[in-house]
């Protein structure tokens, strides 16, 4: 009697399901991700709120400032270094650095929207300007969540932003592997990764993860490159992106609507950087802040508050610059400002 061989599943049927069972745990971990874990999209936001929690419950009378920022900031700004600065009430300020790297005006503003979602009522909000990120700011959508999506809708192109949202997703289970691991078993996450991972003294202070102070030749060279791609061509054709104006308006809007006291400030570039704005660019700028300071907002300029020597790159400054930014910033900004010496 002949055998008779067992019928298999067709080929074709196999794959559908295997590309079916995938798209279905990637979405189930995607949507596990966006509603209990959305911290796990941006370590580095994650690490400063658990730092700022802690700062606030210590002290939960204090007055908090928040100096927010780009990646200049986040090397720059050293708030364990400054001495103690009291309120015309006599209330010692809780200063703490809340920048993130690459912010621009909507990372700004995503920023102040989690500080106000976790419960943080800043009476200070002292934001810097990047005049680069108002010609082009890279849409964050790496770093976000579905709900902040929202934030950004109005001031972005919004095929772009759900194109690059949608593949992002797309890969969501190996994104926030790390972070998946850090939470369910830290023993299992690799050295390298726990090398790399974000270094913050107690007020959000770079703790020797992104300041470069004695960079190589070769990483003098990168670095210079990097700024050359990311900014040169910006500055060389200047003009202010409506959308991102208007990032920088709304913010105004959430300060003044839940009683934030904004100010902005331009920082620290070297005399490379400096050059490489077209001739008009600087007239485009000022023109930018003096509708700011009509509107009510102090602004100050502190783009040479450091020379040439204290910069690793043409914007990032070395600890000895950082030390210089900061002691200015709170002699001329902060100290005047968070006393009610600063007219408004």
């Amino acid at each position: 009697m002949a055998l008779v061989a067992p019928r298999r599943r067709p080929a074709r049927s196999e794959i559908f399901w295997t590309l079916g069972s995938f798209l279905a745990l990637t979405t189930l971990f995607v949507v596990y991700v966006e509603v209990w874990h959305p911290e796990w999209y941006d370590r580095e936001h994650q690490v400063r709120r658990e730092l700022l929690n802690d700062r606030t419950a210590e002290a939960p009378d204090r007055p908090v400032v928040l100096v927010a920022g780009s990646s200049r900031v986040v090397v720059a700004f050293m708030p364990e270094r400054l001495g103690p600065i009291r309120d015309k009430d006599g209330r010692e300020a809780l200063i703490f650095n809340y920048a993130h790297l690459g912010a621009g005006p909507r990372v700004n503003l995503i920023q102040l929207q989690r500080a106000l979602r976790d419960g943080v009522r800043p009476m200070h909000l002292v934001c810097e300007i990047v005049s680069g990120m108002l010609h082009h700011d890279d849409l964050p959508v790496k770093e976000i969540s579905l709900p902040e999506i929202g934030v950004l809708w109005p001031h972005s192109n919004k095929v772009r932003l759900v194109a690059s949202s949608i593949g992002f997703r797309f890969n969501g289970v190996y994104r926030p592997r790390t972070a998946l691991l850090r939470s369910v078993a830290p023993k299992w996450v690799t050295r390298s990764a726990t090398d790399k991972d974000v270094a913050l003294l107690a007020l959000g202070g770079d703790d020797h993860w992104s300041r470069l102070d004695e960079p190589s030749e070769d990483e003098k060279k990168l670095l210079f490159k990097l700024a050359v791609i990311r900014f040169k061509s910006r500055m060389e054709s200047y003009r202010l992106d409506p959308k991102l104006v208007g990032a920088t308006r709304e913010l105004m809007n959430i300060c003044q609507r839940e009683n934030i006291k904004l100010t902005m400030f331009l920082s620290p570039e070297d005399s490379r950087f400096r050059s490489w704005y077209r001739p008009g660019a600087e007239e485009v700028l000022l023109g930018f802040i003096e509708e700011l300071r009509a509107a009510g907002v102090a602004v100050v300029d502190g783009r040479l508050w450091v020379p040439d020597d204290k910069f690793t790159d043409p914007h990032h400054v070395k600890t000895d610059g950082a030390e210089q930014f900061t002691d200015r910033l709170e002699r001329e900004l902060l100290r005047p400002l968070i006393s009610g010496q600063i007219a408004r």
